[in-house]
């Protein structure tokens, strides 16, 4: 992403992802949890300006040719992989996280390798990630948030009537659809909370 091409798309993508509240200097001071969330959501969701293609799948397009059969696998798999908000349903003794995703009807996972989350989270929090297939092993990207149990309806609250004025805007589109677009409003949740919460 440090490309001269991807660099010039920082400063709008920054001011969509923190709801103009940033510009692209000041990215440079957020916390280190904050910068991993912004430039999860760049690389795997952001259409470029002119392409309206997204680093990953430039990426792909680039290098894909020369990596093993086993890369390209992956990559096709992060390609397709999308953020949502998910519950924490139980903490397994080898450290893994068993989720239910909240947004796409309930759907489970297969249980989520992180050391350092599982040291932290409990039955009933919440999670907004995106879950990626290494290897074997499913894991989060950098860019999560972790929640309280009492967020649950605040956020679905929020995501729902984004979702309507989504369905409202684009005929047909699926739940995934919007997640891939949309995104970034789980950003523009926390920064809402954030303030809220001052």
């Amino acid at each position: 992403i440090q490309d001269p091409v991807f660099v010039a798309e920082v400063a709008p993508a920054a001011s969509s992802f923190w709801n103009g509240d940033y510009n692209a200097r000041a990215l440079s001071s957020l916390a280190t949890q904050h910068s991993f969330r912004f430039v999860d959501w760049f690389v795997f969701d952001y259409p470029m300006w002119r392409s309206k293609k997204r680093i990953i799948e430039i990426f792909a397009e680039k290098e894909g040719p020369q990596l093993s059969e086993s890369q390209r696998e992956m990559l096709a798999d992060w390609m397709g992989a999308l953020m949502s908000l998910y519950r924490v349903q139980e903490i397994t003794p080898d450290g893994r996280l068993r989720l239910v995703d909240l947004l796409r009807d309930g759907e489970g996972e297969t249980p989520v390798a992180d050391d350092g989350l599982s040291g932290v989270a409990d039955a009933g929090d919440l999670i907004i990630a995106r879950i990626l297939k290494t290897g074997e092993e499913m894991r989060f990207s950098p860019g999560l948030a972790l929640l309280p149990p009492t967020s649950e309806s605040g956020i679905l609250e929020f995501i729902e009537r984004a979702w309507r004025s989504y369905q409202e805007a684009h005929y047909q589109a699926d739940i995934g659809d919007f997640l891939r677009d949309s995104s970034y409003l789980f950003n523009h949740y926390l920064l809402q909370e954030a303030l809220v919460s001052e």
